[in-house]
């Protein structure tokens, strides 16, 4: 998957939880799917760029707040 499919992705997810918690809110078995699928592929954009060199370690712990 590139990186604009990735980024694109995140997005779809956040929109899609952004109009659909209005309808259906609450800890729903979508709402916990596509969580997932979000926090994946923010782990996906911030481990390519951390491979590239663009962000450093400290940036990592700091993101996800080990």
């Amino acid at each position: 998957m590139s990186d604009s499919s990735v980024d694109r992705k995140s997005s779809l997810c956040r929109e899609f939880l952004s109009c659909f918690s209005r309808v259906d809110p609450g800890a729903t078995d979508w709402r916990g799917s596509t969580l997932f699928e979000l926090a994946q592929s923010g782990a996906t954009a911030l481990q390519r760029r951390f491979d590239r060199g663009e962000v450093q370690v400290r940036t990592v712990w700091i993101r996800w707040k080990f």
